[in-house]
């Protein structure tokens, strides 16, 4: 139960930590220290889930959030750790996955989402922007994770819909941002 989010029954932060950290030891164990694949996070963050939530209900929000758990289970490898963080907040580690292969899950996991949700008497879609990491040797779980939410802030300001891999010039302009008069 420590492990797992109720609600979705999908894995819950520490259990994503905890395998994004034994990814990235089997990664440096393999490759002596340089990781060559992966591991790769998607942190994502449901576009329309306040306006559901507020317009329909809490019920209604958590039918929401169960579906889209079911969606991201069905889009990943049965080896991908898929958890929700919290809120309307979910992260998906792809143990051994490079750039490519980890967006090409994020373009799925997108379409999976833009199928409407049914729920009694409507139905309502449910878009995300995601933000992709993919690990480097010496890296933290905590680090892929800020990285990951950096490029997913990244994609919600491109619009809804959205992936965007971390590239290090985007913690630039958030700390450019975050001074004062900045």
């Amino acid at each position: 139960m420590a492990m797992q989010d109720p609600l979705t029954e999908l894995a819950n932060r520490s259990a994503l930590l905890d395998a994004l950290r034994s990814a990235l030891e089997a990664r440096t164990a393999v490759d002596g220290g340089q990781l060559e694949e992966g591991p790769a996070i998607l942190l994502m963050d449901l576009d329309a889930f306040k306006s559901i939530n507020d317009s329909l209900g809490h019920t209604a929000g958590d039918q929401v959030l169960v579906t889209v758990g079911e969606r991201l289970r069905t889009a990943v490898r049965a080896s991908d750790v898929v958890a929700r963080l919290g809120g309307d907040e979910f992260a998906i580690v792809m143990p051994s996955a490079s750039a490519d292969q980890a967006a090409i899950v994020a373009h799925r996991i997108l379409a999976s989402l833009n199928e409407p949700i049914e729920l009694p008497g409507r139905s309502v879609r449910c878009g995300a922007s995601i933000g992709l990491s993919v690990g480097n040797g010496g890296q933290s779980p905590e680090d892929m994770l800020m990285e990951a939410d950096v490029a997913m802030y990244a994609s919600k300001a491109e619009g809804q819909n959205k992936l965007h891999r971390f590239e290090p010039a985007l913690l630039l302009m958030r700390r450019l941002r975050s001074q004062p008069g900045g």
